[in-house]
């Protein structure tokens, strides 16, 4: 005859968890949507977070980047060697998709991958230098879904339309790793 062993759950939980290395999860994201985009997957869970294309031949990833400080549009510019480029201004928008509401003189930051830079003065392609961060900060609290509107980018003097982008919250839950 067996006698049935009866395991606490909390502590056998425990042990799976450990052991396995992966634990439920739910993560909260953004995913963009741009016709003639490639989305890509961003992180260590399947999230649809972020889209490449280029402008003109000037590629680009954009995503948000939420974080406790708010959220922000991440749009990555790579040039190519030799290539200079520009924003032909600092105005970017934000339509709120749910109320129609436009946002406009929004806060931008933008980043060398080597220093702090103006994108909107001409600056020669600096060696070295393989992307540059343009961060829109979007209004607390962000709208679940909306789409941006990017001035023009200049690409060796010619100019080039920024695509516009639009991006809906979704909610990602499943396993994921424990560090992740």
């Amino acid at each position: 005859m067996m006698i049935p062993v009866r395991l606490p759950i909390l502590p056998t939980l425990a042990l799976l968890v450990a052991t396995s290395g992966c634990v439920p999860n739910s993560v909260s994201y953004y995913r963009p949507t741009l016709e003639g985009g490639t989305i890509v997957e961003e992180r260590c869970v399947p999230i649809e977070s972020g889209v490449d294309f280029a402008v003109g031949w000037l590629p680009v990833r954009a995503r948000v980047i939420q974080g406790k400080d708010g959220d922000r549009i991440a749009l990555i510019l790579s040039p190519m060697p030799g290539q200079e480029i520009r924003l032909t201004s600092n105005r970017f928008a934000v339509r709120d998709l749910a109320t129609g509401q436009v946002l406009e003189n929004l806060s931008i930051e933008v980043y060398r991958d080597d220093r702090l830079d103006s994108m909107t003065s001409p600056s020669p392609r600096v060696p070295g230098a393989r992307s540059f961060w343009v961060y829109v900060v979007l209004p607390e609290p962000a709208p679940a879904e909306f789409e941006l509107t990017s001035p023009a980018v200049l690409v060796n003097g010619i100019e080039h339309a920024f695509p516009v982008i639009r991006f809906e919250r979704k909610v990602w839950m499943g396993i994921s790793p424990f560090n992740c």
